[in-house]
């Protein structure tokens, strides 16, 4: 009796996992390839643009990067503490698998 009541609580515990598991892959099965698509288009230009901004900064005027505007920030590093850096330090999984090009970004091409 007592093997046949826990072999029905370990059968509850997985199909409440089981469920929840399909829910989830469901879910990013419609969230993640348009995610990932949309952040591969949009951090190569704001790395483009961050390389811009350096040159501007160079030339000894002040012009933040983009992610430090959209971010609210003043820097990546303020008060001792370090941000990263969603351009450089960001990886991008790709959704299909391709063993010549894991990432959607960085892209190794």
């Amino acid at each position: 009796m007592k093997a046949q009541e826990e072999d029905q609580r370990r059968q509850v515990f997985y199909d409440r996992v089981k469920t929840e598991r399909d829910r989830l892959a469901a879910e990013l099965a419609d969230v993640y390839p348009e995610f990932a698509r949309r952040l591969a288009e949009l951090l190569p230009r704001l790395a483009a643009n961050d390389r811009e901004v350096e040159c501007i900064n160079a030339q000894g005027k002040r012009l933040l990067v983009a992610e430090l505007v959209a971010r609210g920030l003043g820097g990546f590093v303020e008060d001792g503490v370090h941000t990263p850096r969603i351009v450089t330090d960001l990886r991008v999984p790709a959704w299909e698998r391709d063993p010549r090009e894991p990432y959607a970004w960085p892209r190794s091409r």
